[in-house]
């Protein structure tokens, strides 16, 4: 398209383009970042380094304040201010690991410019090999849409469930990413409504080449975040998307047209929430652990099982199995919405996801899964904290042949257990 419009405005020519292909190259890969740079300008273009970044008020003035998202906002919040410490240890602990080979060479590495080939190699060469170099990183400028949670998904669904058991797996996922891109120095930009998304996307047709609604190096969204923005008039490559997505799209359902695939975008680009597949990339979440040491308490007659099942359908037909585990344990449970029917020998508690839960899984010795949901945080976040998981095995494997839940999810394995490294009934 470059070679057919280059001369519709005067602003391609403002801009370095003469016709050549060269001219081309360099625009679109400098100026729109369309392609890669040419290996000979790596160094021309300037860019501002990325440097760590410690100042948890910053991070915590980014998240967006709507008025109807305050539930989430409020966990997100929460969830930073909670693990901050830890994330500076962890930063701190990778920069005490690159295997510098002479003195105050790390505050010279700060310091390297873009253009400093020998400085650069340098300190590249003397990282611990397979560890991704710390400085000399470009500060890239990146848009995080957050579509689940916008007005427009489900009639707030997921924003309207968040103080009921709603969405926690996702919202732990999204504010951990948004707290390791923070922390490695990168500019952030955070959205929940499409509208705003597509304003700082969108490109005008009166200036053809304006590139401010392309500047964004990355572009981290869910699916139908995808489908929202990508359905609209902007200029943004393809390759510049990362899709946080849960169960993984595995290659059939990446050319399908269904309501979770159909996307036709290279597989690693689909960031998930346990390592399903290598097709995919493994994002990951933090496992929280608690501050709590009140292991045990021996003044009671049974050890203490905690429950996991936030919402009260997923108690469903599971009485008699926990009527069992009530002789041998004192059972409780959270859960966020109506508790009326669930057994009476539970105590049951009514508590938002933060430091009063973690304190009572403190207390904890087991935690029992009910089968549903068949990922989440929770139960490698209580192994984190010590306690055994239990939860029941699935024969046959649960699978879009015989689970509604799985029907429509672009991937094709079966679910035998939740992890099937822990304990099983």
């Amino acid at each position: 398209w470059l070679r057919i419009s280059w001369q519709t405005h005067s602003c391609y020519a403002e801009l370095g383009v003469d016709g050549s292909e060269c001219s081309f190259l360099r625009y679109l890969s400098e100026v729109e970042s369309f392609c890669p740079i040419m290996d000979n300008r790596k160094f021309v273009k300037r860019r501002r380094k990325a440097q760590i970044n410690r100042e948890l008020k910053g991070l915590l003035d980014l998240l967006p304040e709507y008025k109807n998202h305050l539930v989430s906002n409020t966990f997100m919040r929460a969830r930073l201010k909670r693990i901050w410490p830890d994330w500076l240890e962890g930063i701190q602990h990778y920069i005490n690991g690159v295997n510098f080979s002479w003195p105050d060479s790390l505050d010279h590495c700060k310091h390297c410019s873009s253009d400093d080939m020998t400085c650069f190699n340098l300190c590249q060469s003397t990282k611990i090999t397979g560890q991704p170099f710390l400085y000399g990183r470009p500060k890239l400028n990146i848009l995080l849409h957050l579509e689940f949670l916008s007005n427009a998904f489900g009639d707030n669904l997921f924003e309207t469930t968040v103080s009921r058991g709603g969405p926690l797996g996702e919202l732990v996922q999204w504010t951990d990413l948004i707290g390791a891109l923070y922390i490695l120095g990168h500019r952030l930009t955070i959205t929940y409504e499409a509208t705003n998304a597509k304003s700082l996307l969108s490109y005008s047709d009166h200036i053809p080449c304006m590139v401010k609604g392309n500047e964004y190096d990355l572009v981290y969204t869910d699916i139908t975040g995808f489908r929202q923005l990508y359905n609209t008039r902007i200029r943004t490559p393809l390759c510049k998307f990362r899709i946080l997505d849960t169960f993984g799209t595995e290659a059939p359902y990446n050319r399908k047209a269904e309501r979770w695939g159909g996307l036709h975008l290279n597989l690693q680009q689909f960031y998930t929430f346990f390592p399903h597949s290598p097709d995919n990339t493994f994002l990951g979440f933090v496992t929280e652990i608690s501050p709590f040491k009140s292991k045990s308490d021996q003044s009671l007659s049974k050890p203490i099982a905690l429950i996991y099942g936030k919402q009260s359908y997923m108690w469903n037909n599971k009485t008699n199995y926990l009527r069992i585990l009530s002789d041998y344990f004192e059972l409780h449970g959270n859960v966020m919405d109506n508790v009326d029917k669930l057994p009476k020998f539970v105590h049951i508690h009514q508590m938002q996801y933060g430091q009063p839960y973690l304190e009572l899984m403190s207390k904890a010795q087991i935690l029992v899964g009910l089968g549903f949901p068949y990922e989440g945080p929770a139960p490698l976040e209580a192994i984190a904290n010590g306690l055994i998981f239990l939860n029941p095995r699935f024969d046959p494997p649960h699978g879009r042949s015989n689970q509604a839940f799985f029907s429509d999810k672009p991937t094709s394995r079966g679910v035998s257990a939740i992890f099937k490294s822990l304990l099983f009934l």
